[in-house]
């Protein structure tokens, strides 16, 4: 960051009430994690996983009459 940005940043910061401080710190936290990877946890896996499995399970057909036909109901 430059240091006119910097700067601007700090005359703000100068005029912001005391109540404000965790918030704003919270906020610049996560400002800096947006651009961070993030590395997914083992339930987010499972889950991706999961629906690959089932999408790859999943039986395809060319109109609603053949869909119907597989399911045993016919006209």
């Amino acid at each position: 960051m430059n240091i006119v940005m910097k700067n601007q940043i700090i005359s703000e910061l100068d005029s912001l009430p005391d109540q404000k401080g965790p918030s704003l710190l919270d906020y610049l936290h996560f400002l800096k994690k947006d651009s961070i990877d993030y590395t997914p946890n083992q339930e987010t896996i499972d889950a991706i996983n999961q629906a690959d499995r089932d999408r790859k399970n999943m039986k395809s057909f060319s109109s609603v009459d053949d869909m119907f036909k597989d399911m045993g109901i016919e006209e």
